[in-house]
């Protein structure tokens, strides 16, 4: 559900966002790896927006607002 509603709403071009969906009964070192390094610990679902290696965002399940994320992005965090 998260992830069709990021793809219908968000309203960023492409070549300046990349997004990237984590499956975490496959991938659950790769999860544990971006936590370590954001310090953000994971839920699932959950948005993380990170820059230049630094989490700017992030939010679960219904706290999960694409408006919020494009806000914070266009901040420059």
């Amino acid at each position: 559900m998260v992830w069709n509603r990021l793809q219908r709403d968000w309203n960023f071009d492409d070549s300046k966002v990349k997004f990237y969906y984590l499956d975490l009964l496959r991938h659950r070192d790769v999860s544990n790896k971006i936590a370590e390094l954001t310090g953000v610990e994971h839920q699932s679902p959950q948005l993380i927006g990170i820059k230049n290696g630094k989490a700017f965002y992030d939010a679960s399940h219904t706290m999960i607002r694409v408006l919020d994320a494009e806000n914070a992005l266009k901040k420059g965090h």
